[in-house]
């Protein structure tokens, strides 16, 4: 679903890929020679989504992520893997697999995100039963711990047929690996799509990009809100 501005919307945020120098917080069997998760994280980045002409930035939950399991992976299996990397399960959703979890104390959530495009080999979204690891922001109330905002691995574009062909479209979402997963009834020329692990950039920031070009008239995440406001 698109999310429109919400008059009271307080928001700010951040999400993946630069450089910091400090590993101190990795554990042994999450660091390589080769590999430092920390060295893909900006931590002073915005989240925003378009919406028309119109920047909305989005609010970070600096210690919560949201992730899928592949549908191979049961509940015991998943608790498993949470006490594996020390991972507290806040909440589980059932329908699709999925869970919101807290990072460690003292780790950042975006440790713990899918790294799209850069084939990175260590840390708990590099893991096959991983479908995709995402970040989770505030809906509109800070002081309430159950009302968050959730994105996944898909967004929705309407394209502008005036100025680009179907097959002009589908050729984008090739070059940028993203999968064509829905034709969106009774909206014309509607579109879900998904990025995948090798995407050069997750949901929220492919669907800016396809603002961007000229290829979309509106582009967004596929957003879920969950809580008190609005239940999953």
């Amino acid at each position: 679903m698109y999310l429109v501005k919400i008059i009271g919307f307080s928001i700010l945020g951040v999400l993946f890929s630069t450089l910091v120098n400090n590993c101190s917080s990795l554990t042994d069997s999450e660091q390589t020679e080769d590999c430092n998760l920390l060295d893909y994280i900006d931590t002073t980045r915005s989240y925003y989504y378009n919406y028309f002409d119109e920047k909305i930035y989005l609010d970070l939950y600096t210690d919560l992520f949201f992730v899928r399991y592949d549908s191979t992976i049961d509940y015991i299996s998943a608790k498993e893997n949470f006490s594996k990397y020390k991972i507290t399960e806040i909440r589980k959703i059932t329908s699709i697999n999925s869970y919101i979890l807290k990072a460690p104390e003292g780790r950042r959530a975006e440790e713990f995100y899918t790294f799209y495009g850069t084939n990175i080999e260590c840390g708990f979204a590099s893991q096959d039963i991983i479908v995709y690891s995402t970040p989770v922001f505030w809906y509109s109330d800070r002081n309430s711990d159950t009302s968050f905002t959730l994105i996944t691995d898909e967004f929705i574009v309407d394209i502008d047929t005036t100025k680009h062909s179907f097959e002009d479209f589908m050729k984008i979402n090739q070059k940028y690996s993203v999968e064509l997963t829905q034709v969106r009834e009774y909206f014309e020329n509607s579109f879900i799509l998904r990025v995948t692990k090798k995407s050069p950039l997750n949901a929220l920031d492919m669907a800016n990009m396809y603002q961007d070009s000229a290829y979309a008239k509106l582009s967004s995440p596929d957003f879920r809100l969950i809580g008190r406001f609005l239940p999953f």
